[in-house]
């Protein structure tokens, strides 16, 4: 089970009624529309490596486990809170 068919669940349950979308085509993506224009959508994308978090054309972060000997479960809590804060 790849990260993000862990996230989008959890990112539906915390903004309902917000409009999250999978990518079209591609199940382990998403968008969530933005609250202000001037800001643009969240978009992220998971290739199976790591995480890319986008927040419009403003800017962009990856995710990725930074100790490959942690367990899976252990790196999806810490990549949930960082991708979920606000």
């Amino acid at each position: 089970m790849t990260i993000s068919e862990k996230l989008i669940p959890r990112l539906l349950a915390r903004f309902p009624g917000r409009g999250l979308a999978r990518t079209r085509g591609n199940a382990t993506g998403c968008n969530l529309p933005a609250v202000h224009p001037d800001v643009g959508d969240l978009c992220i994308d998971d290739d199976g490596v790591e995480l890319t978090i986008s927040v419009g054309e403003l800017t962009h972060g990856h995710s990725v486990p930074t100790n490959y000997q942690e367990s899976s479960r252990s790196c999806e809590r810490r990549m949930w809170k960082r991708s979920s804060r606000g």
